[in-house]
């Protein structure tokens, strides 16, 4: 048995540990024993067969930590400790294995980071670390894995931002990092993965648009977008993308802009969006802002929440004028997305004027007076831009919200007659710009590029 090099023992119903002494085979080449019902720690001295080339040990019910002297299998290829119950962290030791493969901790309980080391195991095709609790960010320099196929590093606790240099992992199959914690923009450097099948960045925290690079992935079989926090209008760009991939953009901040796109797939999955938009009082006139699907929106007026008896229901046209004092809101739907309704913020319309509600009750300030006059240059804008209020009152307030009535920034007591709005500050998008003056309350549209 000393001269053993092949140990299989995958898919059985095998349980206790592993023997201590397993290092007295030292001649091993390939050990195999998942999918059985091993329990306890993997022993330290799994780590004196240094002539490994395959350690499966997936699909256990072992626990406790990786030992620590990894780096001792120098000759590993393949390694596989998936679904068991591992805790601690990553012993620094794997990251020497130049010559590894494969690398698969998938489904244990691992903490810490994953650091930047992991570019020494240049040979690797596949990193599987997901369904853990590792944080900290994806490293900077990922992209210097060039021959990596398969990347998944879902269910874990990663925040940052998702490394620009992803987009050099040219050999790239699979991207799943969803379920985490990223944020910021999706960068569109992945544009140029272009042998990608499987793009997953759900159930994060991304904002922005999607980028039009995505449209470039011509073997893209899953787009999943869902759960994050991105706006503006949907590419048309994504069209480029196979008709049976499979697209799904739910639980966003998307309006209609750009929907009509998804009737290129066979599969698309788009509903729930949480999309509230602000309602605008001109002079007595309620409204939405408008997007460019503006002119085959259905906008639906409800007078206190009666959805039986709608006051008014208009196609290409937001414009109402309350005739009867009550709480109106409205409802939007588009024939290119059947399965989403979105609504607006609610007012509440005295018999003269509208009565202002605070956002923190969703309900949005209506534009009342005709004394001050706004305008904002340049608009759109792409780094600045200059609110000039004529007529000015002293001590005015400036609020800057977005979409959903958010308040980003506010400035108090102005008395100047031109202010500059922190426009570089503020993503891509539609904002509102509301000027309050004793009892005076006006709303300007700002859209940032």
């Amino acid at each position: 048995m000393l001269s053993l090099a092949y140990l299989l023992l995958i898919d059985n119903q095998f349980s206790g540990t592993i023997p201590a002494n397993i290092d007295a085979l030292t001649s091993l080449y390939d050990l195999e024993l998942g999918s059985n019902k091993f329990t306890g720690n993997i022993p330290a001295a799994i780590t004196n067969l240094t002539g490994l080339n395959t350690l499966f040990l997936d699909y256990n019910k072992l626990n406790g930590s990786i030992p620590a002297n990894m780096n001792n299998l120098t000759q590993l290829v393949q390694l596989d400790f998936s679904g068991n119950g591992l805790t601690g962290t990553i012993p620094t030791g794997i990251w020497d294995l130049i010559n590894l493969f494969s690398l698969n901790l998938y489904g244990n309980k691992l903490q810490g980071q994953i650091p930047s080391s992991i570019t020494n195991l240049h040979s690797l095709k596949i990193i599987s670390l997901g369904g853990n609790q590792l944080s900290g960010s994806i490293p900077d320099n990922i992209g210097d894995l060039h021959n990596l196929n398969f990347l998944t590093l879902s269910g874990n606790k990663l925040s940052g931002k998702i490394p620009a240099g992803i987009g050099n992992l040219s050999n790239l199959n699979l991207l799943d990092i969803g379920s985490n914690r990223l944020k910021g923009k999706i960068p569109p450097a992945i544009g140029s993965l272009h042998n990608l099948t499987v793009l997953n960045l759900s159930d994060n925290r991304l904002t922005g648009s999607i980028p039009k690079q995505i449209g470039n992935l011509s073997n893209l079989a899953l787009l999943a977008l869902g759960v994050n926090f991105l706006n503006n209008k949907i590419p048309a760009e994504l069209a480029n993308l196979p008709s049976s991939c499979y697209v799904s953009i739910s639980s966003n901040k998307f309006t209609f802009s750009g929907m009509d796109i998804l009737s290129h797939f066979t599969n698309s999955f788009y509903a729930d969006q949480d999309t509230t938009l602000p309602v605008i009082n001109e002079d007595g006139v309620l409204s939405v802002a408008a997007d460019d699907a503006n002119n085959t929106n259905v906008y639906t007026w409800i007078l206190n929440f009666d959805t039986d008896h709608p006051v008014s229901v208009l196609t290409g046209d937001a414009h109402y004028t309350p005739t009867t004092p009550g709480t109106y809101y409205l409802n939007i739907t588009n024939p290119s997305a059947p399965l989403l309704t979105l609504s607006s913020t609610w007012i509440v319309q005295s018999a003269l004027t509208a009565k202002s509600i605070t956002p923190a009750e969703n309900m949005v300030t209506a534009k009342t007076g005709n004394n001050i006059s706004l305008t904002i240059f340049p608009n759109p804008a792409a780094t600045s831009a200059i609110l000039n209020i004529t007529n000015n009152r002293k001590d005015v307030e400036i609020i800057i919200s977005d979409i959903n009535g958010k308040m980003l920034w506010q400035q108090k007591n102005v008395n100047a007659n031109q202010v500059k709005l922190p426009v570089e500050k503020f993503a891509g998008g539609i904002y509102y710009v509301t000027v309050k003056a004793n009892n005076e309350t006006k709303t300007l549209k700002l859209v940032k590029q």
